[in-house]
């Protein structure tokens, strides 16, 4: 199976793919959803929504993830973890299968995260909820960003603020001590200590010696004059000085 993105929202492609044999396994947001089925009914949804003159753009997926084509890896996945102690949460965490919290019961908790492999994303359920429950600051851990736009569609104008720890194309650790700072800057309490805790010390400043040129980003790779005044003068000023140093050291001539 596969899957791929159609450019509309749930409500549109829902009453487009009527009678086709894909799901809408991502509601991404009020612009775009994602379809999973197998390749060959793929391509029909494809034709069906070019036709209504929605773009749809195939995903670089191994197979139909969120739907009922990868159930047996749900069972299995849940075998797998079966040994793991869940322990109660500390803190809320939404599933985005069911676009409320988790269950606090460990077991519970288990089997809402094995089903979520085979289950349909409410994504934009999932943002609406946090919303409501009172979120408004929205921090995304991951390579591309690719959720925080995601999370302003949804929200549009309304109050609310989202980060991305990396983006893509950028130097991850710069983009990660950017999101801290834009964190501090709009008052959350961010305590940076531990993340220069085990940085060594600033080694000691260099004094040059006198033929030493320490190179710096003020003056590396720029050219510089000497001091001599032969390469400071322009050539229209050394010719004059040149003139005037042979008239002056001039014999004078031989009055006849």
């Amino acid at each position: 199976g596969g899957m791929s993105a159609a450019l509309a929202d749930h409500a549109s492609d829902e009453k487009v793919l009527g009678g086709t044999n894909v799901i809408i396994a991502n509601d991404n947001g009020p612009k775009q959803v994602e379809l999973a089925g197998s390749l060959q009914h793929l391509s029909e949804a494809e034709a069906t929504l070019a036709a209504a003159g929605i773009t749809a753009q195939r995903l670089d997926v191994s197979t139909a993830f969120h739907s009922p084509l990868v159930a047996n890896a749900a069972k299995a996945f849940r075998d797998n973890i079966d040994p793991i102690a869940f322990r109660p949460q500390e803190i809320g965490v939404y599933s985005n299968a069911t676009a409320s919290l988790y269950p606090s019961d460990p077991t519970s908790t288990a089997d809402l995260l094995a089903e979520q492999l085979a289950r349909p994303v409410l994504f934009q359920s999932m943002i609406e909820q946090m919303y409501a429950d009172g979120v408004r600051t929205f921090v995304e851990i991951g390579p591309s960003g690719a959720l925080t736009p995601l999370v302003g569609g949804i929200l549009g104008d309304r109050e609310h603020r989202c980060v991305a720890l990396e983006r893509r194309g950028r130097n991850g650790a710069i983009t990660f001590l950017e999101a801290v700072g834009t964190l501090a800057a709009i008052g959350l309490p961010i305590d940076v200590r531990p993340l220069f805790a085990d940085m060594p010390p600033e080694p000691k400043a260099h004094a040059p010696k006198p033929h030493e040129l320490i190179l710096t980003g003020a003056n590396y790779s720029k050219p510089y004059l000497t001091k001599r005044p032969s390469m400071l003068a322009t050539p229209a000023s050394t010719a004059g000085v040149h003139a005037a140093t042979t008239s002056e050291t001039k014999p004078a001539s031989p009055t006849q």
